[in-house]
C-alpha cells in the first residue's frame, strides 16, 4: 500500500507539474484540489471508524446542503433541452458513485478507497479531451499513466496474494 501511495503521489506530482501546459490550469486549482483531497481522506477515515453506521444518508445530506449553498448562483432552467439527458445521466452517475464511495470503507480500507478514487484525476482529463477536444498536456498523460499503472499493479498484487492465502 505504501509503495502504491508513493507511486500515485509521483504520478499526481507529474500531473501538477504540468499545470502550466494548458490554458485554464494553475497553481491555485492544484492547491484547492490538494485541500479537497485532504478533506476527502479525512472523511473516508472517519467512515472507516464507524463501519456499523451507513454513510449513504450522510452523503445525500451533503449533496442537498451543497445544492442549497450554490442555488443562489445557479440557473437550473438554463440547460438546453437537448442537454437534459446528459445532465440526468451525470446525476445518475454521481448518485451511484457516491453510494459506492459511502459504503466502500465498510469493506476495504479507506486508503484503498482513496486510491481508487484517484482514477477520477486521470480519467476526467481524458473524458474532457474526448468530449470537447481539450488536450490535457503531455505531463498529464504521463502522470496519469503512472497512476493507472500503480493502481493496476497494486490491485493485481492484492488479488494474487489473497488467492495464494486462500489456497493454504
Amino acid at each position: 500500500m505504501i509503495l502504491t501511495i508513493l507511486a500515485v503521489g509521483l504520478g499526481l506530482g507529474v500531473i501538477a507539474a504540468g499545470s502550466g501546459e494548458t490554458e485554464n490550469a494553475g497553481l491555485a486549482g492544484d492547491l484547492l484540489a490538494l485541500c479537497v483531497a485532504a478533506l476527502f481522506a479525512a472523511g473516508l477515515t472517519a467512515a472507516r471508524h464507524v463501519r456499523h453506521v451507513s454513510m449513504v444518508p450522510g452523503a445525500a445530506m451533503g449533496y442537498v446542503l451543497a445544492a442549497l449553498l450554490i442555488l443562489p448562483f445557479a440557473e437550473p432552467l438554463s440547460v438546453a433541452s437537448e442537454e437534459v439527458p446528459l445532465v440526468l445521466a451525470h446525476g445518475a452517475f454521481i448518485l451511484g458513485s457516491s453510494v459506492l464511495l459511502a459504503i466502500g470503507p465498510r469493506f476495504i480500507t479507506s486508503a484503498e478507497v482513496g486510491l481508487l478514487v484517484l482514477l477520477e484525476s486521470v480519467l476526467a482529463p481524458l473524458l474532457v479531451w474526448a468530449a470537447v477536444n481539450e488536450y490535457p498536456g503531455n505531463r498529464t498523460l504521463l502522470g496519469g499513466s503512472v497512476v493507472i499503472t500503480a493502481l493496476f499493479v497494486s490491485n493485481v498484487w492484492v488479488l494474487v496474494r489473497d488467492r495464494l492465502r486462500n489456497r493454504r
